[in-house]
């Protein structure tokens, strides 16, 4: 398995401990820059040269593509030098360590819903459209508010078919990732989330501005708690008369649902912001 690393601190250490623990080959973007624009710095290798933002551009990607041959190349040579044991291609059946979080365990039936998946989870929703803001070859489906008040109402399928079977845990607590806008526009605003008809949690709010000169999905991390053995959990969403722009627009893109998964291993993404409490 090849694991890519990139420029940014917070994602380089993160993922060099994960490749560390599972002992996985891996090829850093970084380091392999790091001298040539610190030590030697060299001409169509320096930072401005190779990354667009946090993110390699062009001629980072180039670099990563040569990164990435290499480290085949030299797998491949190894292999010819020293061929493969019957032992080590045993290993290769063994099982994976436990999770390097604790109770990171991936769920039994992880649920991403976005396009006409998240359109059907739909219950109600007044001054809210189902809309494409992107394009018929790239589109950008979702639904979308402009007015204070609106009200979406979502109904999410917390039913875990494999609990209590092959000595997989009933969990009560369902962990929700909402997919929503964040963006610079002047005409973006606030929402108010709550649960209900099923579930519990805290009230929160979102909201769809900030400063940076960037539009970009979020994801805001939701802890649900499951009522009665229901297995349906309703997430409701209301546009705030609050704002710090213009305009009043929303926009909800997706939604993940994670049964089964035991939120004691969530993780928090720097994307995956958790929301103020309202």
């Amino acid at each position: 398995m090849l694991l890519v690393m990139g420029h940014n601190r917070e994602s380089e250490d993160v993922l060099g401990a994960l490749a560390a623990y599972y002992d996985l080959p891996a090829v850093s973007l970084r380091n392999a820059l790091y001298p040539l624009n610190v030590h030697e710095p060299t001409a169509n290798f320096l930072w401005n040269q190779t990354f667009a933002d946090t993110h390699p551009g062009d001629a980072g990607h180039k670099t990563l593509a040569d990164l990435a041959v290499h480290l085949i190349q030299e797998t491949a040579l190894g292999l010819v030098r020293y061929p493969i044991s019957e032992r080590e291609v045993l290993q290769r059946d063994e099982p994976l360590p436990p999770p390097m979080y604790e109770g990171n365990f991936p769920p039994p039936t992880p649920s991403c819903l976005k396009g006409p998946n998240l359109r059907d989870l739909m219950v109600s929703a007044e001054g809210w459209t189902w809309a494409n803001e992107g394009s018929t070859t790239r589109p950008r489906w979702g639904f979308v508010a402009t007015a204070p008040g609106s009200d979406l109402l979502l109904r999410l399928d917390t039913r875990n078919p494999h609990a209590g079977e092959g000595g997989v845990k009933v969990v009560w607590t369902v962990p929700v990732l909402l997919h929503y806008l964040k963006s610079y526009n002047t005409a973006m605003g606030s929402v108010l989330l709550r649960c209900e008809g099923g579930c519990s949690c805290t009230k929160h709010t979102l909201d769809g501005w900030h400063e940076e000169m960037v539009s970009q999905t979020s994801m805001a991390l939701i802890h649900t708690s499951r009522m009665n053995n229901a297995t349906t959990c309703d997430l409701g969403i209301s546009v705030l008369e609050e704002t710090r722009t213009e305009g009043h627009k929303f926009k909800i893109s997706g939604v993940v649902v994670g049964v089964g998964y035991d939120l004691s291993g969530t993780y928090d993404h720097k994307y995956w912001r958790i929301p103020e409490e309202a």
